[in-house]
């Protein structure tokens, strides 16, 4: 059985698909295999990758475009691995990213996900995610109401045990974003989480596609109030929510139509 598979969804991204898929094939710990999954890309991203493909742990998998989370969700039903790692396209890893990451989960065997931080380049700026300034009093273990109040875990940079992806299902394809804080709040409600104090993984914030969209933002964070409602409630984590959010649609002009969205959100989160 092999012990990692790495998911790796893309979308019109053969340029800067190479050095992501160099990112994984330069790792120190070799016993994975690489999921690429084409998520309906037209700009030959197959030719452009193909000569990757001799490499026996890489499949290649083409699929009609839908989104990110369906992407993801193909290729863990795909999966051998006993861990499960999530890379994104346009993302490079640092080369021992995976060593460090499967010696923790071995190590805590009573873990179920593992995580580190972002460097994110824009422009001439870098920012670490997360920040010191952002990390909790307790980075690990049960997290999941410090990760309700703040989000701080990006895909790229998380491991999971695959009985506990089973166990959670998969990306919530309703999301236009914020998919993966959603997955990572399903998992640490569950599991245990542990913590690598170590930039794992090196990022850029594009201008363009959804996790730059501001207004695919907004609409999904109402989406992630109503659906932990009670939680978010019990934990007084509620009105902290509802502030961001408005504070954030009154910096685009649109406070009104976000607090109908927001109305309906709240009775119906699968909106």
């Amino acid at each position: 059985m092999t012990k990692v598979s790495v998911i790796l969804p893309t979308y019109n991204r053969k340029n800067e698909l190479k050095a992501s898929i160099d990112s994984v094939l330069n790792q120190t710990y070799t016993d994975y295999e690489l999921i690429i999954v084409d998520d309906g890309s037209t700009d030959d991203t197959y030719n452009h990758i193909s000569k990757y493909l001799s490499d026996d742990r890489i499949r290649y998998y083409y699929k009609q475009n839908g989104g990110v989370s369906s992407a993801r969700n193909y290729g863990i039903s795909k999966a051998n691995g006993e861990y499960i790692a999530f890379q994104d396209s346009d993302d490079i890893w640092h080369k021992d990213k995976l060593e460090k990451q499967v010696l923790k989960l071995d190590e805590l065997k009573d873990y179920g996900l593992v995580y580190g931080r972002i460097g994110y380049k824009y422009n001439n700026d870098y920012m670490v995610v997360p920040s010191d300034e952002m990390l909790f009093e307790q980075n690990d273990g049960d997290i999941y109401a410090d990760l309700l109040y703040k989000n701080v875990i990006g895909c790229p940079c998380l491991m999971v045990r695959k009985e506990c992806v089973e166990s959670v299902g998969g990306f919530d394809e309703k999301f236009p974003a914020l998919e993966d804080y959603d997955y990572v709040l399903r998992l640490s409600k569950k599991y245990k989480v542990a913590f690598i104090d170590d930039v794992l993984v090196e990022a850029s914030i594009m201008n363009t596609g959804v996790s730059s969209n501001a207004l695919n933002h907004i609409l999904a964070s109402c989406k992630i109030l109503g659906k932990y409602k009670d939680d978010l409630l019990r934990l007084n984590i509620f009105n902290h929510k509802i502030e961001v959010i408005l504070y954030d649609a009154k910096m685009l002009g649109i406070e009104d139509k976000i607090e109908k969205f927001m109305e309906m959100a709240l009775l119906n989160p699968d909106i």
